[in-house]
């Protein structure tokens, strides 16, 4: 399972990173970071591309094999094997999970939430990273489809609406305890089950 941590804070991102490796899961997990709701944009774009990227060289690369007609294949990546059906032109994204807190510098945890879901993120790319980052920008397209988790260490209603409004999954309260994280996972993994079963 691929999670991504964005924190403005090293000292949160670290203890969140720490509390979710200890979870005891069938899942391995694979914890990124990310120091800003920029920095975030630029990841998530970064592996959705390298995901297209490893899509494309499945028929040539990859172990083919026949799922219900289906041509697929799996391919070793350094966070381990992935299945790619040959043809098919929809990737799932990179992360399963982001975790992301409402208030850091730049722009907050809300707005980069919205960003994701509406592909708007082509000027904060280029603001942030410099010119040699338009193409990610101009790939970027708004299909991100991952499991989105706000925190807020504020007692305002103003932020849940904030994260609501812009498509947050959850939000739950910082700091996390391991009860609320393994709680959040499971209803990740519903939601996961519940999206396999629509797209079938």
């Amino acid at each position: 399972m691929h999670i991504l941590v964005v924190d403005d804070s090293a000292l949160s991102r670290k203890m969140l990173s720490r509390l979710i490796m200890s979870i005891p899961s069938d899942f391995v997990y694979v914890v990124e970071e990310a120091c800003s709701g920029e920095a975030a944009l630029e990841l998530i774009t970064k592996r959705q591309l390298q995901q297209k990227q490893l899509h494309a060289l499945c028929t040539t690369k990859g172990s083919p094999r026949s799922a219900g007609g289906t041509v697929s294949c799996t391919m070793q990546t350094p966070s381990g094997r992935q299945r790619y059906a040959a043809g098919d032109s929809t990737v799932a994204s990179y992360f399963d999970v982001i975790f992301i807190d409402q208030h850091m510098d730049g722009i907050s945890g809300a707005e980069t939430i919205d960003m994701l879901n509406n592909g708007h993120i082509a000027h904060q790319l280029t603001t942030c990273t410099g010119s040699s980052d338009l193409a990610l920008a101009e790939y970027h397209d708004g299909t991100v489809d991952s499991y989105v988790i706000g925190l807020t260490g504020s007692a305002d209603d103003s932020d849940i609406l904030a994260f609501s409004s812009s498509g947050a999954n959850l939000v739950l309260a910082k700091p996390l305890d391991s009860k609320a994280l393994v709680s959040a996972l499971q209803q990740f993994e519903q939601w996961r089950r519940s999206n396999l079963s629509r797209k079938q």
